[in-house]
């Protein structure tokens, strides 16, 4: 049987303050407010099926913290200043606004949550009070031994979500139309970490 592996990281413009003390009846009690219909994720979380056997969450020192937002803002700095290519050979028109990401430790929190079920269904409703459309980033990775090298597999996640970049055959049009020209059954990570 493999062990599987999950980084989770949901992407955010701002970052208020750090959430210390989160559980689920923070989030019941406002299901309706953040929610609407839907029933948020913390709520019950094995409305999202485990899948596999945890190896351990990956400790989010500030090292690791940096090590993500750094290269997401990289990428988001080249598609920003009109340097990332798309699969027809263009490239993608400059951004008129495209904020910097900082980290946030609550939907760190919603995100090892989620992790925690080894699972990689979306939850219907993950929404944070400060971040009510706040996305899903979801990346795995299985393993027959635990992973030497956490680093080269967090560049990896955030690479590969980038990547997507390349399967949008015109990002004039795509942009233009978003989201409705967002083909998102391949370019579903690319544009959540794209778009602010």
């Amino acid at each position: 049987m493999f062990n599987i592996q999950y980084f989770r990281f949901y992407l955010v413009g701002i970052s208020i303050g750090s959430c210390i003390f989160t559980d689920a009846y923070y989030y019941c009690d406002k299901q309706y407010k953040l929610c609407g219909d839907k029933k948020h994720f913390m709520c019950d979380p094995d409305a999202v099926p485990s899948e596999g056997e945890l190896l351990g969450l990956l400790p989010l020192t500030g090292s690791i913290k940096r090590l993500y937002v750094d290269r997401h803002n990289e990428y988001r700095n080249k598609l920003a200043g009109g340097d990332q290519e798309f699969e027809g050979g263009g490239k993608f028109p400059k951004a008129t606004r495209m904020r910097e990401m900082i980290w946030d430790d609550e939907l760190a929190y919603l995100a090892g949550m989620h992790a925690k079920r080894c699972s990689i269904f979306r939850a219907d409703c993950h929404a944070a009070t400060r971040f009510p459309d706040s996305n899903q980033v979801l990346w795995h990775r299985e393993f027959e031994e635990k992973p030497k090298e956490v680093i080269d597999m967090i560049l990896h996640s955030v690479h590969s979500w980038w990547s997507e970049s390349k399967h949008i055959e015109d990002g004039n049009a795509m942009v233009d139309e978003y989201p409705d020209g967002l083909n998102v059954t391949i370019t579903a990570h690319f544009s959540a970490i794209a778009y602010e």
